[in-house]
């Protein structure tokens, strides 16, 4: 490799010894790994990435909408807030909700009116007193709005730090492959293969990423998704974009992107689950049923099952596990040879350099993490995965330090871990206690 894949396995090590707590990172394999399997891209792409000349801009598609509102008013009810007038008043108001603007006038159960052409978010204060739980509403449905358009730079890259960072970001959104999740050495295999791209949108500046160290900069993803080449360079697939599906990007990437690796004349096509097809029995029965995850191309059905491979088991590959993404795919329609995808790829320990890694939530082999691996949870409050021996158990929950600090006290006479909602408050003390142990109890 040359002196500048240097730097960026120097910056890669910093990033992996500071997120998974390694006092030494042994990446030479690895890197020699992506050196080797990308070349392709990097021809193709004139180096790492490829950048849009100007800013993109694009809208959330209308069913990806319509299922964040409800999830949204479904917390209203059914998180923490239990507050059923504000969810009957986003129902009613849907329509208005992602432009933030009241559609018609609305009485409230107290008769107090909320005019039409108020700011939606504005209005909430009609229906939440404690200003805490308000301003997190009103925080959540912001960030709804602020994501039905996203715009930056688009950028299609095979560079080490986009693989790592593919779900390390300042917009609030995580999957499985961020750096503390389930599937984090994820990011690693699809770094060694020679499959898998990533595609995102990006922030204006590079910022300190969520378990990246402060003197290791990059770039903040809005929006990512996993773009997947065939062994043989003749067909394409996307994978499941996150956080949410936005319109026209694919055909931005065929526009853009397609004629780099000579696809530019095809077209997207999407998997098919309607498809029906009849099997006829020696005994002159038939029986229709419906065919699932198939792929026409050349005028033949094709099952995923039958041109999708994982090369390891360390990544969650959407293109054969996800029951909620149906992928796009595109092939040349010229080609001889046969269309496979070989996902992934196996990569050693980072930690010892030796065996290979053992599990999807990890990056060292069996033998380490026996010896250095510690147990994780994820936090009730914010989702977040942490170390369970840095969590706090409040109420059967796992919370972890940041959240407790906001959303936890302690009662001041039995030492219990309370939410904050469900404690007691004496203003004669200034002290928290469970109801239990309140002061004014008889």
């Amino acid at each position: 490799m040359t002196e500048e894949y240097k730097d960026i396995q120097e910056q890669f090590n910093k990033v992996i010894a500071y997120s998974q707590d390694f006092s030494e990172v042994h990446s030479d394999d690895l890197f020699e790994k992506w050196y080797n399997n990308k070349q392709y891209f990097i021809e193709k792409f004139g180096g790492l990435i490829w950048e849009s000349p100007e800013p993109v801009s694009f809208h959330l598609l209308s069913e990806d909408k319509e299922r964040k509102l409800d999830n949204f008013i479904n917390s209203v009810v059914l998180y923490r807030y239990d507050n059923y007038a504000l969810a009957r008043f986003l129902r009613e108001e849907r329509d208005g909700f992602f432009d933030n603007v009241t559609l018609v006038e609305y009485r409230t159960d107290d008769g107090e009116v909320i005019p039409k052409g108020m700011k939606l978010l504005r209005a909430f204060k009609f229906f939440e007193t404690n200003e805490r739980t308000l301003d997190d509403l009103q925080t959540t449905a912001s960030r709804l709005i602020q994501e039905n358009k996203v715009e930056g730079k688009f950028c299609i890259s095979v560079h080490p730090l986009d693989y790592i960072s593919c779900s390390e970001n300042r917009y609030n959104w995580r999957s499985c492959h961020a750096l503390d999740g389930e599937y984090r050495s994820g990011n690693l295999s699809y770094m060694a293969d020679k499959s898998t791209v990533i595609c995102y949108i990006k922030g204006d500046e590079d910022v300190r990423l969520p378990n990246f160290p402060g003197d290791v900069l990059w770039n903040n993803k809005k929006w990512r998704m996993w773009l997947y080449l065939a062994d043989e360079h003749n067909a394409l697939m996307a994978g499941r974009p996150y956080p949410f599906t936005i319109g026209g990007v694919l055909e931005y990437i065929r526009y853009n992107f397609f004629n780099l690796l000579g696809f530019a004349e095809y077209r997207w096509s999407r998997w098919h689950h309607d498809i029906i097809h009849t099997y006829e029995f020696k005994d002159g029965t038939e029986e229709t049923v419906p065919m699932r995850d198939i792929l026409v191309m050349n005028g033949q059905f094709v099952s995923r099952w039958d041109i999708i491979k994982d090369g390891s088991t360390l990544h969650y590959n959407d293109l054969l596990k996800s029951s909620y993404y149906t992928p796009w795919y595109c092939w040349r329609t010229t080609t001889r040879e046969k269309i496979f995808f070989t996902v992934g790829e196996e990569v050693k320990c980072l930690r010892c350099g030796e065996g290979n890694i053992g599990a999807p939530d990890s990056m060292m082999c069996d033998d380490c993490n026996n010896q250095y691996g510690r147990s994780y949870d994820y936090c009730t409050c914010c989702d977040e995965r942490h170390p369970t021996d840095e969590m706090y158990c409040v109420n059967g929950d796992m919370v972890c330090s940041r959240c407790f600090d906001n959303h936890c006290v302690i009662c001041h006479h039995c030492g219990d871990y309370l939410w904050e909602e469900d404690a007691y408050y004496d203003e004669d003390t200034e002290e928290w206690y469970c109801w239990r142990h309140r002061p004014d109890r008889d």
